[in-house]
């Protein structure tokens, strides 16, 4: 995570390191050459849940918090900040964005297209061994914490298993395997 005293829901799991890893100089220049370097200011909204066609951001400067919009309140997902990268692995699949990003302190980014990001893992195997486990390790918390589509579905099938096909079903607690 980066340097913060705030909370998030993901900051405090055993296993942050694995979700946001600190991406080294050289590896930033190595994706920028895929992207696009571009300003950000506090308070923009880089992707909103729902959006297609998400983009992926690298930090080199300033922090994105990653915010899961709800009805009753926004809660704080995580804080993304210098040399850490945004992303779940629903942008690698072109399906819609499920949390919000919003700059918290304007900086800079290197901004990659869904295609972009696509050519970058197909051509650097270090990068994309870097992003493929920090993306599986932040969809596992994720679901760990009932929260996104994959999370949704399971709830959905346990509901409708025991109204309707099982009505006798025990359970257990939501829990996803550690890789």
């Amino acid at each position: 995570m980066s340097e913060t005293a705030r909370s998030t829901l993901l900051s405090s799991a055993a296993n942050a390191a694995l979700m946001f890893p600190v991406l080294s100089s050289a590896q930033i220049a190595r994706i920028a050459s895929h992207g696009v370097i571009r300003q950000i200011t506090r308070g923009e909204v880089l992707i909103d849940g729902g959006q297609t066609n998400v983009p992926f951001f690298v930090l080199k400067a300033g922090e994105i918090e990653v915010i899961r919009p709800s009805a009753l309140e926004e809660i704080l997902v995580a804080v993304v900040g210098p040399a850490q990268f945004t992303g779940d692995i629903s942008m690698i699949l072109g399906r819609p964005a499920q949390m919000r990003l919003r700059v918290s302190d304007s900086g800079e980014v290197v901004q990659l297209t869904r295609d972009q990001m696509h050519a970058l893992i197909k051509t650097d195997a270090e990068i994309s061994e870097v992003l493929m486990r920090a993306l599986i390790h932040r969809r596992v918390a994720l679901v760990e914490q009932g929260i996104g589509d994959a999370a949704h579905r399971l709830r959905r099938f346990r509901g409708n298993a025991t109204n309707q096909t099982i009505p006798n079903a025990q359970w257990p607690p939501l829990q996803v395997p550690r890789p």
